[in-house]
């Protein structure tokens, strides 16, 4: 009893998933390939309609608003989160999540069902300081212009309905007739700066965004996110009626199709940007002049000419104080575009998930000294840098990569484990996802041949493994010998991971040697003065 609860007690705690009181989760994984050039540091991911697990009608949430839903991070912490939108009826929900440090493979937890949970629990801080205005405009059957960053900067509808944006339940502003707009205070471009702008237009008669000069006289400062005559986008600042700077697309904006434009105003370099669909599409030089506040920024209408309107829907207006990079750009494209390839939604609670997998090798050593790589077939699996493995079932084995951070990814059926043992032996389970398989874990054997041989003699030796990996071993130092003065062995030439030759120099003093295989501790002996020399002898030993 006493040797069952120690081994009970060194067991690890099992990881917490979600905070205390959350009975159901999900983990949202971003997919390889889809962020550019990570890590990104204090990314917005959008999560929309991840599962209908969150309709009411499972009995999973416990808040008729969905306020008992949140998002974890890996250590099961709660983490800075937006919700858009809940729908009870459908399970149809949109959050923004404020991930510190994004890349291929990041997880987050979706938590749900708590009913001590009866406030909203996201927060404004998901969009960070510098931004001016963030505007998802609500949902496909209430059109919303509140700003959701912490500036406060709410927009005034004139002539908008809402509609629906890219995704079920998504919302959109709608526009359809003259002087149909919404105004924005408070944007000062008068920093670095950038506008997000995801928009469908049909007809177009002015530009989407555009933010100009208190009066329509000179001097004047006028931004705008529009069209030239071909219909390619643009961006352009007019700092004077002669002094225009303007960055202009090659790609013509297709009609009654979502897009995502995005503006660049990089004023410590001077150079303006143009984006299409997450792609840099102009980068000019110039220089321009501070922009005062002036009017409000103006969504879909020139400001000064009511006739100058779109027939557009907008879903998502992001303006801020900052230089996006390209990779965050095109990352954004990817997020929104294509949410159900950007990132991979786990099953329920962790349960099982479909496919197998192989292990290679199907036997290790026990009390290997250094790491071991398991390799991993899987068949129907889709693993991904987010993965994680459990093992269990033997003592003393330590996982080094693909438990608590990423396994070495090849694709989504191949991936590796690294390990290392100690003296327990057994079977040895690796699990992820509801899924496992098993190798073997036991005790090297050496044997050597010949096994004796006269003193001061130089004898090749013929090593023979059990169990052993010696091709994954550094050869220098891989075999020692001792109890013999003098005696000394050289580096080993690997055969293969159980055989392999080295020159033993036998020294001046008959008695048994060991020869030790440094890699799992084997052993094996030689007897000094029972036979006669392979290879000469030594002399002025």
């Amino acid at each position: 009893m006493r040797y069952l609860a120690a081994v009970l007690l060194a067991l690890p705690a099992a990881a917490q998933v979600c905070p205390s009181g959350y009975s159901h989760y999900r983990r949202i994984t971003i997919n390889l390939g889809q962020v550019g050039n990570g890590p990104l540091a204090n990314y917005v991911m959008r999560i929309v309609n991840p599962t209908p697990d969150l309709a009411a009608s499972t009995g999973y949430v416990q808040n008729a608003n969905g306020y008992d839903i949140i998002i974890a991070d890996s250590n099961g912490a709660k983490m800075t989160f937006e919700t858009v939108r809940y729908d009870s009826s459908t399970g149809n929900a949109e959050f923004n999540v404020l991930i510190p440090s994004a890349n291929n493979g990041t997880y987050v937890t979706l938590c749900f069902g708590n009913s001590a949970i009866t406030t909203y629990q996201g927060s404004s801080s998901t969009w960070s300081g510098n931004y001016l205005v963030v505007n998802n405009f609500g949902t496909s059957s209430s059109l919303s212009v509140t700003d959701s960053s912490p500036s406060g900067n709410n927009g005034t509808n004139t002539g908008g309905t809402a509609t629906t944006g890219m995704n079920a339940g998504d919302g959109a502003a709608n526009f359809t007739a003259n002087n149909q707009h919404v105004t924005y205070p408070n944007i000062g471009m008068n920093t670095d700066s950038t506008i997000e702008l995801w928009l469908n237009y049909s007809t177009k008669s002015g530009p989407f965004f555009n933010k100009a000069w208190a009066t329509e006289v000179a001097p004047y400062t006028v931004f705008d996110l529009d069209t030239d005559g071909s219909m390619h986008g643009l961006f352009s600042i007019n700092a004077s009626a002669s002094n225009v700077c303007q960055a202009t697309g090659t790609s013509v904006l297709p009609t009654n199709t979502w897009i995502y434009l995005v503006a660049v105003v990089d004023r410590t370099n001077s150079t303006l940007k143009y984006y299409y669909n997450g792609n840099l599409e102009s980068s000019v030089s110039c220089s321009y002049a501070a922009a005062t506040n002036g009017n409000a920024a103006w969504l879909n209408q020139y400001q000064f000419e009511p006739t100058q309107t779109n027939v557009a829907k907008y879903s998502e207006l992001r303006v801020s104080n900052a230089v996006r990079s390209s990779d965050v750009i095109l990352t954004t494209y990817r997020n929104i575009s294509a949410p159900s390839s950007f990132y991979a939604v786990g099953n329920l609670d962790g349960a099982a998930g479909s496919g197998s997998f192989t292990i290679t090798p199907s036997l290790i050593p026990s009390n290997h000294s250094g790491n071991i790589t398991l390799t991993l077939v899987g068949n129907g699996t889709s693993w991904s840098s987010g993965t994680r493995f459990t093992i269990s079932g033997v003592a003393g084995v330590t996982c080094v990569t693909g438990c608590s951070n990423s396994p070495v990814v090849t694709d989504s059926t191949h991936v590796s484990v690294v390990v290392t043992t100690s003296s327990g032996a057994g079977t040895l389970t690796l699990s992820t996802s509801g899924i496992s398989n098993t190798t073997s874990v036991s005790a090297s054997a050496l044997t050597i041949s010949p096994s004796s041989g006269n003193p001061n003699s130089i004898q090749t030796l013929t090593l023979s493994g059990g169990n052993t990996l010696w091709t994954k071993e550094t050869a220098a130092g891989l075999f020692t010998v001792s109890g013999g003065a003098g005696a000394s062995i050289g580096t080993a030439t690997i055969n293969s991971d159980t055989s392999a030759t080295v020159a033993l120099t036998v020294g001046s003093a008959t008695g048994v040697l060991t020869i030790t295989d440094t890699s799992t501790g084997a052993t094996a002996t030689f007897n000094a003065g029972g036979g006669s020399g392979t290879y000469g002898f030594v002399f002025g030993q």
